[in-house]
């Protein structure tokens, strides 16, 4: 198995349509990988579809991507991806919108009225953003408002008048029975699965969505117009239903559960908010539909079905990769996107997608069977040495196990894997191979796989790595098929033998674990033996060099290359890529980084010259022996009063702190006060360091040496008390370990 390098890209947007439902991709990351793996303009597929900003910067960087799409909402979503509209556009399509009316009234005031409230203050009409509920009693406590005549703003308590006026709306109205009627017939077998789906709404606020649905299909408007329109009016749904947690929590919705306590929006504030959301000062890309190609130069090719009935459409196709961001188990998003499909376009959109709606929980062994569907069909379309890279969003093991089972079963061989624990990602890339199974000791590989997995970080790590590690050459020797099971049973499989094996008793330590999840915590090995140096010293070392040869580098061009020399299941942490540039640089105004003036390395040699020098007059003036070598000793005729001195440059101390031949409480290291935090970000990082430390180590910085220097009273005495004057942090002298 070769080792994938990590595609750092250079961020998450989360400010996109629909956020909270969508995988969160960091953007540059596939074509990162693109750039190393695939020739310019090549023709891409995305079997999933999940993401419409993937395919938008494939497009962007000159690629042809085909992406099966069997939800109309996330077409819709990748249709605007590709065409953004500018903020005057939408402006003036919701002018028509607001202006037209309803009976003698103008749509907007009429809307606005529904959520009419009283200022506390000025006891002035206004209209609230939004009000909050309590789902025991199904009744508004509490609203919020920007009272614009005496601009007070706020929470505040409602009134009767507030509690009469939600009490007006009912589910037995047009409007609600449209809200059913629109997404399915009342005698369709499904029907009470939309029934439960609008649950998820208020009364009011289906009267208030149905109230702009119908003026929307009278109204005389183009094409685009239209399209922008229901940009703003998605937006809405989605703002309007009740899945809206009190207080507000950044929460991923993956159920139709209402919360305890819930916010229930304006609507027409939603839709006139929602042009922050959509409009985008950006240039649209190529789009067309199936079978239509767009041009050389890169494009999106949208086929709006399911990946399995695409594919015998492309058996003469020159498929050059795989791009896909795989999609995780939403119930709400899929759900409402069967009903919204409805309300938007009539129930013909939603075609055969409306069998979401049957389905209210998604487990992960259902899931591994649902990509199966899809990505089966794949695998022979391609040739033997075509790639498929794949990255998992907001990552767990659940996750990972479901996807790498799903694509072994379809065909695909595991080539490589690179992970960030920490920020939940996981890159794979896997390329078509053998489906032949062997029956081997399961326990034994990922054992086997775990202990040389730690071996190679050199430092206790989070269980995704081990995980990834087992899988890997789970997937290398075969051991994943089953011929007797189906891929949810030989998920299942994996998933329980996954961890079973990481005791005390087998060799394996956990600091800071907790029984309830393999997640929580990070694992270690028993016995430290054949182990690298620890990464986050060896990362320390090569971004330093690289910062010295290569000055004027930005934060992604830094972390690229740290993650290229880094590759596979050794990929850092990017936390520790910037708790080094912190130490060691400075960011310019353009964003660039490179060495503080007193990082350079010819003024790090002149002070450890003057540190050395100053620790042997000092420890002569204070009538030790001293040995002048590496460490420097203050040897006493009271061994116990004796010191070992490490001066170094770095917070590089694995080595030190884990190979001394004296006590703990013996040994100083010395070191620039700028390496402090980096130093604690590292015992945070690896426990097994911070127990090292813990033992008694004593750390000095170069000002205290220079401050002891000019203290002509300085004793063996009060020598220790230098040890405590500055030390590098709080550290709690207890690690639980078990």
């Amino acid at each position: 198995m070769s080792e994938l390098t990590f595609q750092p890209g250079i961020g998450i947007n989360k400010k996109i349509p629909l956020a909270r439902y969508l995988p969160w991709v960091t953007e540059r990351a596939a074509t990162g990988w693109m750039e190393e793996n695939l020739p310019e303009g090549s023709f891409v597929i995305d079997p999933f579809g999940a993401s419409p900003q993937l395919a938008v910067e494939i497009a962007q960087a000159g690629h042809q991507i085909l992406v099966a799409a069997n939800n109309p909402i996330a077409r819709f979503l990748l249709e605007m991806a590709a065409s953004p509209p500018k903020e005057e556009e939408m402006q003036s399509v919701l002018a028509l919108l607001a202006a037209t009316k309803r009976g003698e009234e103008r749509l907007e005031p009429h809307i606005l009225a529904l959520y009419e409230t009283q200022c506390d203050q000025c006891e002035r009409i206004i209209s609230a953003e939004a009000f909050l509920w309590d789902r025991d009693t199904m009744l508004p406590y509490a609203k919020i408002y920007t009272c614009p005549h005496c601009q007070q703003k706020g929470e505040f308590p409602v009134i009767k008048t507030d509690i009469d006026k939600a009490a007006k709306f009912s589910d037995s109205s047009p409007h609600y029975f449209r809200a059913l009627q629109r997404v399915l017939k009342s005698d369709h077998p499904d029907a009470v699965h939309v029934k439960n789906a609008l649950d998820a709404y208020l009364p009011r606020a289906v009267y208030a969505l149905f109230s702009i649905l119908n003026k929307l299909d009278g109204l005389t408007i183009n094409e685009r117009q239209r399209q922008l329109l229901v940009a703003m009016i998605l937006h809405a749904c989605d703002e309007g239903n009740a899945l809206w947690k009190v207080p507000i929590a950044n929460e991923r919705s993956k159920q139709l559960n209402i919360p305890p306590k819930f916010r229930e929006n304006n609507i027409w504030f939603a839709i006139e908010e929602s042009i922050k959301i959509w409009a985008k000062d950006e240039s649209s890309v190529e789009m067309s539909i199936w079978p239509e190609m767009p041009s050389d130069s890169g494009g999106i090719i949208i086929y709006e079905g399911r990946f399995a009935n695409l594919a015998e459409e492309l058996t003469d196709k020159d498929i050059q990769g795989v791009i896909t961001v795989f999609p995780r188990p939403n119930q709400a998003f899929w759900t409402l996107s069967a009903l919204w499909s409805g309300w938007l376009w009539g129930r013909d959109s939603i075609g055969p997608f409306v069998s979401v709606l049957r389905h209210s929980r998604y487990d992960w062994a259902w899931h591994t069977t649902a990509m199966e569907s899809s990505l089966k069909y794949l695998s022979p379309l391609l040739e033997p040495a075509t790639p498929m890279y794949g990255q998992i969003m907001e990552a767990e093991p659940s996750f990972l196990n479901s996807v790498v089972v799903a694509a072994e079963v379809s065909g695909f061989k595991l080539e490589g894997q690179a992970l960030r624990p920490s920020k939940n990602q996981v890159q794979l890339q896997w390329q078509v191979g053998s489906s032949d199974s062997r029956e081997m000791d399961k326990e034994k590989i990922i054992q086997e796989a775990a202990q040389k997995c730690l071996r190679i970080r050199g430092e206790p790590s989070p269980y995704m790595y081990i995980q990834s590690a087992a899988l890997g050459d789970l997937s290398k020797k075969n051991s994943i098929l089953n011929p007797n099971k189906g891929s949810a049973e030989i998920f299942s499989e994996i998933h329980g033998v996954l961890g079973h094996d990481l005791t005390f008793r087998k060799g394996f330590l956990r600091f800071n674990g907790g029984k309830e999840s393999l997640n929580s915590g990070k694992w270690w090995l028993r016995k430290e033996t054949d182990v690298n140096e620890p990464l986050i010293d060896r990362v320390e070392k090569v971004l330093v060099n690289y910062l010295i040869e290569n000055p004027g580098k930005t934060f992604y061009e830094i972390d690229r290359k740290i993650c290229k020399n880094f590759p596979g299941l050794g990929t850092p942490e990017m936390g520790l890529v910037e708790a080094i540039l912190s130490s060691y640089a400075i960011e310019n105004e353009n964003h660039q980084f490179q060495l503080k003036p007193e990082e350079k390395p010819t003024i790090r040699r002149e002070d450890l010259q003057e540190i050395r020098q100053s620790l042997l007059e000092l420890g002569a003036h204070l009538g030790y022996q001293i040995v002048d070598q590496n460490p420097i000793i203050w040897m006493s005729k009271n061994e116990e009063d004796s010191h070992y001195f490490y001066l170094i440059a770095s917070a590089v101390i694995g080595e030190i702190v884990t190979n001394q031949m004296h006590p703990a409480n013996q040994g100083v290291i010395i070191l620039p006060g700028s390496r402090a935090e980096l130093l604690m970000y590292k015992q945070d990082e690896a426990p097994q360091l911070k127990h090292a430390v813990n033992q008694g180590w004593n750390f000095l910085k170069f000002r205290q040496i220079r401050q002891m220097v000019k203290n002509k009273t300085l004793t063996r005495e009060s020598l220790k008390t230098y040890f405590a004057d500055d030390p590098l942090a709080d550290v709690d002298p207890q690690l639980k370990m078990f």
